[in-house]
């Protein structure tokens, strides 16, 4: 049986996986790297859509229709222009030029998408919150924001 934990942060999830007060974690690859290359941690899969280099995806390893992601985006406060946003965005865009869209693909970060779309960014976004909140509900949990 899985008990879910509600941890604070990743910080925090990394340390008890390696004091053993966990048995597991669902964490960010590139934040695992370094105990993952050193041994000290073992992947079980990645809980993307497909396999991210040797590691298999969690459907892969049996665990049909988990899918999680980490995402990062830069957001704005409701009501900004959208001037303000399209600015932004291009500036955002521009700053992300290929050598950190290579640094990101050494820390495999997974599926890295540049330049950013703002109306994907948003559908995906609010299609994932609304699956992982829909787990929760199922699970018992209650959402929070």
């Amino acid at each position: 049986m899985i008990q879910v934990c509600d941890l604070l942060s990743t910080t925090q999830a990394r340390g008890y996986l390696m004091g053993g007060q966990i048995d597991l974690a669902v964490e960010t690859c590139s934040i695992l790297l370094p105990q993952l290359r050193d041994g000290k941690l073992r992947p079980l899969g990645t809980p993307s859509p497909k396999r991210l280099a040797d590691l298999p995806a969690m459907a892969e390893s049996g665990v049909p229709g988990f899918t999680a992601s980490s995402w990062t985006g830069i957001v704005a406060p409701p009501g900004t222009s959208k001037a303000i946003v399209d600015k932004l965005n291009r500036a955002t865009n521009a700053a992300l030029a290929p050598t950190t869209q290579a640094t990101l693909k050494t820390l495999e970060a997974g599926d890295v998408r540049f330049p950013g779309r703002l109306r994907r960014f948003s559908q995906e976004r609010t299609a994932e919150m609304d699956q992982h909140g829909e787990a929760v509900r199922r699970g018992g949990g209650v959402k929070q924001r």
